[in-house]
């Protein structure tokens, strides 16, 4: 799983950087082997104004070409991090779920003998 964080975020160093590299990395610990990339894309909409102004899209590709992209805003980074990420889990577990029904409803419950 590559995961790739752009944006401005509020911090100068890589420390910001490393923390939601390792948030990702936890949150999709049991999922990693789906997936082939993730982006992680945060910007301040209104600059130094303030309010509910901190904008994160997160754009999970997995394996077989499946995508999916969920972007929330609020006014505290860790907040929105927690909550983008946590529906992006939530997304990838609902498609792996959605992949086992479909190859399972595809095989035969049983064959019979011929």
């Amino acid at each position: 799983m590559r995961i790739d964080v752009r944006g401005s975020h509020g911090g100068s160093d890589g420390g910001y950087r490393r923390w939601i590299e390792s948030h990702v990395r936890q949150a999709f610990a049991r999922v990693d082997r789906r997936i082939e990339r993730i982006a992680v894309h945060l910007s301040d909409v209104h600059g130094p104004r303030g309010g509910i102004d901190k904008r994160c899209v997160v754009h999970v590709c997995l394996e077989r070409g499946l995508e999916t992209v969920v972007q929330e805003r609020d006014a505290d980074i860790r907040v929105l991090l927690d909550r983008v990420i946590g529906r992006s889990r939530r997304v990838v577990n609902r498609l792996g779920a959605l992949r086992l029904r479909r190859s399972h409803a595809a095989r035969p419950a049983h064959a019979w003998p011929p």
